[in-house]
């Protein structure tokens, strides 16, 4: 049975974003996250942390959003599940919601359309591991 909980990031999540996360998630937003206070949703099967998303709120917008799922776990619907519960919660307290996807990141990307968000614009990205283009993406109105 896997259950859902409400929560915030903590330290020992902090591996766990490294080992199954994009390696372009930016040194900064973990730092983001160690200096912010965070809401986080976190799943679990059996005890064992399956995925986790994740978003700081500063002047009513959620920022540093993060959302990933354990590569066992994978295609079984948990990051969508995870993101969902987010939005839902982000929504409900009206804070605006947006995201940045790699265009590579086919899975990250099925996970925004199926929760339905919309594209705001295309970008270019520098990170440590090189160049890429990334999607801007808002929670639909």
């Amino acid at each position: 049975m896997r259950s859902v909980i409400k929560s915030t990031i903590t330290e020992e999540d902090f591996q766990f974003i490294k080992d199954h996360g994009d390696r372009r998630i930016a040194p900064q937003t973990l730092e983001a996250y160690k200096k912010n206070e965070n809401i986080a949703f976190k799943s679990y099967k059996d005890e064992i942390l399956t995925g986790l998303t994740a978003g700081i709120v500063l002047n009513n917008k959620a920022i540093f959003n993060i959302t990933i799922t354990h590569k066992d776990y994978r295609n079984t619907g948990i990051g969508t599940d995870l993101l969902r519960h987010k939005m839902l919660y982000f929504n409900q307290n009206k804070f605006e919601y947006e995201t940045i996807v790699a265009a590579d990141n086919g899975p990250s990307l099925a996970i925004c359309l199926k929760n339905r968000m919309i594209l705001e614009k295309i970008e270019d990205r520098t990170r440590a591991s090189g160049q890429f283009k990334s999607f801007l993406l808002r929670q639909e109105s």
